[in-house]
């Protein structure tokens, strides 16, 4: 069987072709994803208004590149006390006990960089990034979630600082 590639702004996405399978091009001209059906028709799958034909397609965990950043359906765990990476994605607190997190302010690359930080575990987590969270009110030092799987927040880096887009289940002080 052969692979595929899809060219992309920002690297290159390896298709595995099967037999059966259509090849998927990414269109640069106009940044749409285009598909060729068995009648060698080309059809849009996401248009650049983000518009999706997507209908009756199987997807198993995948994480799609591109255009726009990293997206991941599988998060990161952080198994033990210590920094949260800035990267852009999921990350999920899987230590037994409580977790002490840090959290270092972004510099300017980062600006806009999304994380979005969950507990899987019933421990009072906390997310210490000093001055550096802004949810509102006072900028804040810590973020402390609560005892239960699901507490968390998603961050963006806005301004070198680190802007509080949600949050559930937090404490901030």
């Amino acid at each position: 069987m052969a692979s595929q590639y899809i060219p992309v702004r920002s690297g290159t996405a390896l298709m595995i072709s099967r037999s059966n399978a259509v090849s998927i091009q990414m269109d640069s001209a106009d940044a749409t994803l285009k598909v060729k059906d068995s009648a060698d028709v080309l059809r849009h799958l996401v248009t650049k208004d983000q518009v999706q034909t997507l209908t009756n397609k199987t997807f198993t965990n995948p994480t799609i590149t591109g255009g726009g950043g990293v997206y991941q359906t599988v998060g990161t765990p952080i198994t033990a006390s210590g920094a949260v990476p800035i990267a852009a994605g999921f990350v999920d607190i899987t230590k037994a006990g409580v977790a002490a997190l840090t959290l270092a302010a972004p510099v300017a690359g980062d600006e806009g960089t999304v994380i979005t930080i969950s507990s899987a575990t019933a421990y009072a987590h906390t997310l210490t990034a000093t001055g550096l969270l802004e949810c509102g009110t006072a900028a804040v030092n810590v973020a402390t979630f609560a005892a239960y799987p699901g507490a968390g927040l998603t961050l963006r880096a806005t301004n070198l600082k680190w802007r509080v887009l949600a949050s559930v289940a937090i404490t901030f002080s």
